[in-house]
């Protein structure tokens, strides 16, 4: 029993330190310039991607970012797709 409860705090504690390592990474990322230039990348990428499905394909903001973000990471569930010419056009 002292086993289980001792790894259930160890679980807990990872999940409550991941956010934080991340932050730091990110903060500790952006003192690069490289960096800061491909993660400025990315936001603008995503934030145009969102608002164009948003706008285009009338999705909500919350699939037009997911569509977004699964696209830019090539995954393509095939679960969104475009149903418009200018979407499909946009997406290829």
């Amino acid at each position: 029993m002292i086993g289980f409860v001792a790894a259930l705090a160890l679980l807990g504690l990872a999940i409550a330190l991941i956010p934080v390592r991340f932050t730091r990474a990110v903060r500790r990322g952006l003192r690069d310039p490289e960096f800061r230039s491909l993660f400025g990348l990315v936001v603008l990428t995503l934030a145009a991607g969102t608002a164009f499905y948003w706008d285009v394909e009338e999705w909500s903001l919350l699939d037009s970012f997911y569509f977004s973000a699964i696209t830019l990471a090539t995954v393509g569930y095939g679960d969104f797709v475009p149903t418009t010419p200018g979407g499909k056009l946009f997406t290829v």
